[in-house]
């Protein structure tokens, strides 16, 4: 009984320290319009964006690295609107 918890132990560390090698890091920021969102993303990120969902509100794809991004339309409590934009790095 000793020998399988140590073994479980061991496939239970080895999968949590690969998932965490393998965890992606989000960078955001708020933009004033979609355009500036969008801009935004693909000067920061340097990489060119692939348009997956193309709507007045909310875009969303990949980077050419293949990761994801989106900007979208956030409404606060009091009625002001600004675009929330983030992107995936390694």
């Amino acid at each position: 009984m000793k020998r399988l918890f140590i073994s479980m132990f061991v496939l239970v560390s080895s999968v949590v320290c690969v998932h965490q090698a393998n965890a992606d890091e989000i960078i955001g920021a708020e933009f004033a319009t979609m355009a500036s969102c969008l801009s935004g993303i693909k000067k920061h990120s340097k990489q060119s964006l692939k348009i997956m969902t193309d709507k007045p509100d909310n875009v969303s794809g990949f980077l050419a690295n293949g990761k994801n991004f989106r900007c979208h339309k956030v409404v606060t409590g009091s009625g002001n609107a600004y675009y929330r934009g983030w992107y995936m790095i390694d």
